[in-house]
């Protein structure tokens, strides 16, 4: 008779035998602190911390499997895994599945001449590298207590919802240091949800800056009792914000892993022979956004010359 082992959906187990799969994520530390085992397999393992691989590996007894898209640039992966003399490293690419639509793997194929950088990740399962399209390079990423103590810092946000995250950073200009920190990249927020947080996190009289695309989210912030202007907009604005962030020296919390990926993926646009333009992709940079909305916002020196 056929045995299909038992699945428990109300623990996320699965039994077969004398096996048990547990299945569960790392949004808990008590999750990850929990029993030994003895095979752990950590899918996306780039979306982990170091501290949440070392926990693992802690109470794992016989070996650990990892897989990722290596699309960081620098990664604790990269530096503290694959060089173990205990490690073995495979490439895979969609070339080895072969359950993929003719239709997906002609949309990978296209990227070949269309984005190489993406091309040279999802396609050749190459680790990515700094481009000639990236917009910023050498920011520092470093730990929260190397921050100066914020006396009177400011927020980005940028909204979403369904499909797009509602992105949230707090920033301020030290000389001509500015140091930011990741406080909420989330999807399902409302207005409702977005005030409650800001106010559960003592930042209800923190002046806020936000996309002026959105009056109305604007006009829901202020009647909650959060102090809100929309973020100086105009002809160039975008490039003006970004020129003015190249002008610092910037300092990110080495825990806004949200900020660490859209930064290394924040591209000027490529035409296809090849021509990169001074525009950047209205992609991966919700975070991007809400640093630049607050940044230019307020301390360009241009901003009594927009209309609010």
């Amino acid at each position: 008779m056929y045995y299909a082992g038992i699945h428990n959906k109300a623990e996320n187990t699965f039994r077969y035998n004398n096996h048990l799969v547990e299945l569960l994520s790392v949004d808990e530390p008590q999750k990850i602190r929990g029993r030994k085992r003895n095979i752990a397999f950590l899918n996306e393992a780039n979306e982990l911390t170091q501290e949440d691989y070392r926990q693992i590996n802690m109470r794992c007894t016989d070996k650990m499997i990892l897989d990722f898209n290596p699309s960081e640039v620098t990664h604790w992966i990269y530096d503290e895994v694959i060089p173990r003399h205990d490690a073995e490293t495979w490439i895979t690419t969609y070339k080895d599945n072969l359950f993929l639509s003719d239709d997906l793997v002609y949309e990978i194929e296209r990227m070949k001449d269309r984005d190489p950088d993406y091309w040279r990740v999802y396609g050749m399962g190459q680790k990515a590298f700094y481009s000639n399209r990236q917009i910023f390079l050498n920011w520092n990423f470093i730990e929260k207590s190397e921050f100066p103590e914020f006396d009177n810092p400011v927020i980005g946000i940028d909204f979403g919802f369904s499909v797009d995250p509602t992105a949230i950073c707090l920033l301020q200009k030290f000389n001509e240091k500015i140091y930011i920190q990741e406080l909420c990249y989330k999807t399902g927020m409302t207005n409702q949800d977005i005030a409650d947080f800001l106010k559960a996190r003592g930042h209800d009289d923190t002046l806020c800056y936000y996309d002026s695309a959105e009056p109305k989210s604007g006009e829901e912030l202020r009647r909650q009792g959060i102090i809100c202007k929309p973020a100086i907009k105009g002809a160039g604005s975008i490039n003006a914000g970004i020129s003015l962030l190249k002008e610092y020296d910037i300092f990110v919390d080495k825990d806004s892993k949200n900020i660490f990926k859209e930064f290394q993926s924040y591209y000027w646009q490529q035409l296809k022979d090849g021509t990169i333009i001074n525009k950047p992709q209205d992609k991966n940079n919700h975070m991007m956004d809400s640093i630049r909305y607050s940044v230019y916002s307020h301390y360009s020196k241009r901003s009594d010359f927009f209309v609010i």
